[in-house]
């Protein structure tokens, strides 16, 4: 997962969550909002199970917006390991 953001004109920003299949390189899902909480994520994450199934692991940085701890939660109900990658290695 990954997340993206851009200013509007008005200065305001907005949010991209992406939820990408790193084996085919396929965009599985996308939301957008000038926020996205931990909530919208875990949504997300649902929506996409539904269509393709469940994940063995969601890899992400290390950003505070990746590991809040609903989201780790999420996860360990789920049975999903969260993968951080390690700072400055984008692999």
């Amino acid at each position: 997962m990954d997340f993206m953001h851009d200013p509007l004109a008005d200065g305001l920003s907005y949010r991209l969550f992406n939820g990408i299949d790193d084996y085919d390189h396929e965009g599985l899902g996308i939301d957008v909002d000038l926020s996205l909480r931990s909530s919208r994520v875990t949504r997300a994450f649902d929506q996409i199970i539904e269509w393709r199934g469940k994940p063995r692991l969601i890899r992400c940085d290390n950003e505070s917006e990746y590991i809040s701890e609903s989201q780790a939660e999420w996860a360990k109900k789920h049975g999903i390991e969260i993968a951080i990658i390690p700072p400055g290695n984008p692999q």
